[in-house]
């Protein structure tokens, strides 16, 4: 009998520190407080946002806008970095570095560009003429 006694008294006392608890807000003995889980949720979700919004429905990176462009570095340029247009439209990577030049390699595309027409940004290299105006250049030069 005194045995049931002492554990209806620790289930009572420990009941009302749960009630008492829940009623204030404070944290549940031995449980997480609830605005550290809560900012941990909101972290993660908005971790996850950010990459999400990175990308387009068939999960290919989204083209980034032009920011400020400077000039890019030989040390900038190495073999399979993605590269931009001067719209910022991504369209082609650097298949190789050589002292005359780089070459740019993209769909149905390769050519050999000088160094100094490629510039960074915070996005990545860039390249100083626009895919359509490059293409156009590509196809004067190998029909004339």
């Amino acid at each position: 009998m005194i045995k049931q006694a002492m554990i209806l008294a620790v289930l009572m006392a420990t009941g009302s520190t749960v009630a008492h608890a829940q009623a204030t807000g404070a944290p549940v003995p031995g449980g997480a407080v609830g605005s550290a889980v809560a900012n941990s949720n909101r972290e993660t979700s908005a971790a996850y946002n950010h990459v999400v919004s990175q990308m387009d429905p068939t999960g290919k990176p989204v083209d980034k806008k032009v920011g400020h462009a400077v000039p890019a570095k030989p040390g900038d340029l190495v073999a399979g970095a993605p590269l931009r247009d001067i719209n910022g439209h991504a369209f082609a990577k650097i298949e190789s570095v050589a002292p005359d030049g780089v070459v740019v390699s993209g769909d149905r595309l390769m050519v050999k560009v000088p160094t100094n027409a490629f510039g960074k940004d915070e996005y990545g290299l860039l390249i100083n003429i626009s895919e359509a105006k490059l293409r156009e250049a590509i196809s004067k030069q190998h029909a004339g």
